[in-house]
C-alpha cells in the first residue's frame, strides 16, 4: 500500500508540474490542479493511467500524458496536433453515436442546470470501447471534470483520466455517471435514454449566426472573416453542429434549422 501511495504521488506531481508550464496554464493555481486530479483518481485507479487536458470547443487535446502508449499503443504525437477527432475515430461504431448524442447532450445540459461556481465540483464518468493500435477493442473508463466554461456555461476545458476497465466490465452498455458532491446525488444515464435533463437541444446564438451564413452561401473562410473567428473554429463549429443534431450533412442540418424556426 505504501509503495502504491508513493507511486501515485510521484505520478501526480509529474503531471501537475507539466500543467504548470506556460503552454498549459489556464489560470489554475497548483493547489487547484492537485485537488482536481486527486478527486479524479480517488477510486483506486490502476497507476499509471493516461491523463489529459482537452479544449472541447476547439476539439484539441492540450495535453495527453505519455501513459496513453501503455493504454492504447499510441504515443501522444500520434494524435496529429493533439486532434480530439483522431481519438474519436478509434471508437467502436456502436458507441460513437451514443457518445456524440445523448451522452454529450446530457453532460452539457446538466452543467447548464448548475450554478457556475459549483461546476468545478462535478465529476463525470463514461465508459466506451476504443480500438488500440493492435486493432483490438478495449473498454475505457473516462472520468473527467470541467475546469473552465464560457459565459453561457458551455464546457471549454476538460481535465480527465483514462483507464482500461476491460477486465472489470462484462457488458458493453455505455453509462454516463454524474456525481454532484454538493447534493450527494449520483445520476446514471444509459446511452439509449435521450434528454434526461432537458428537452431537445436548441441552437445557440453563435450556431444560428453560422447556420444563417451557411444558408446564404458563405464559405467557411468567409464565415470566419464575417464573425472574426479563426477558420479552425468555424470548422469545429460546423462539425459540432452535425454531431449535436445528428445530421449527416449540411443540407440536412439546414432543413432541421429552418423547420425549427418556421
Amino acid at each position: 500500500m505504501r509503495k502504491r501511495k508513493t507511486e501515485e504521488n510521484d505520478y501526480l506531481s509529474s503531471f501537475i508540474d507539466k500543467l504548470q508550464t506556460n503552454k498549459l496554464r489556464i489560470g489554475l493555481e497548483k493547489d487547484a490542479y492537485t485537488l482536481i486530479i486527486q478527486e479524479l483518481i480517488s477510486q483506486n485507479y490502476p497507476i499509471p493511467c493516461a491523463m489529459y487536458m482537452l479544449n472541447l470547443q476547439q476539439e484539441e487535446f492540450i495535453y495527453i500524458s505519455s501513459e496513453i502508449s501503455a493504454l492504447l499503443g499510441y504515443a501522444p504525437e500520434d494524435f496529429t496536433n493533439y486532434s480530439y477527432q483522431k481519438y474519436l475515430e478509434l471508437f467502436h461504431i456502436d458507441d460513437i453515436a451514443g457518445f456524440k448524442g445523448p451522452v454529450y447532450e446530457n453532460f452539457v445540459c446538466y452543467i447548464k442546470s448548475q450554478k457556475k461556481h459549483e461546476i468545478r465540483q462535478l465529476k463525470f464518468s463514461v465508459n466506451y470501447r476504443v480500438k488500440n493500435k493492435n486493432g483490438e477493442y478495449i473498454k475505457i473508463l473516462d472520468q473527467f471534470m470541467v475546469v473552465k466554461t464560457d459565459k453561457t456555461k458551455n464546457p471549454v476545458i476538460i481535465l480527465g483520466v483514462l483507464s482500461d476497465i476491460s477486465s472489470h466490465k462484462n457488458d458493453n452498455n455505455m453509462v454516463l455517471t454524474i456525481h454532484n458532491p454538493s447534493s450527494e446525488t449520483k445520476k446514471e444515464v444509459n446511452k439509449s435514454v435521450k434528454h434526461i435533463f432537458t428537452k431537445k437541444p436548441s441552437f445557440t446564438l453563435r450556431q444560428k449566426e453560422i447556420i444563417e451564413l451557411i444558408g446564404n452561401g458563405y464559405s467557411s473562410k468567409e464565415i470566419a472573416q464575417q464573425l472574426e473567428l479563426s477558420l479552425h473554429t468555424v470548422h469545429a463549429h460546423r462539425r459540432k453542429l452535425l454531431y449535436k443534431f445528428n445530421c449527416k450533412n449540411t443540407s440536412e442540418l439546414l432543413n432541421m434549422y429552418h423547420s425549427e424556426i418556421s
